[in-house]
């Protein structure tokens, strides 16, 4: 669990600084495409 929060401090400060020089909306448009493609490919998996 350490790994994964010190991860997700690091990342979320870069991030921070993306979003506030491009601008949120593009990484909320490019979180949800990636989440919609996500789970169009769990559709095609066979179970």
């Amino acid at each position: 669990m350490l790994p994964m929060l010190i991860e997700t401090v690091i990342m979320s400060l870069i991030r921070g600084s993306l979003a506030n020089k491009y601008g949120a909306r593009f990484f909320a448009t490019l979180g949800m495409v990636r989440v919609a493609a996500s789970l169009f490919a769990l559709t095609w998996k066979n179970t």
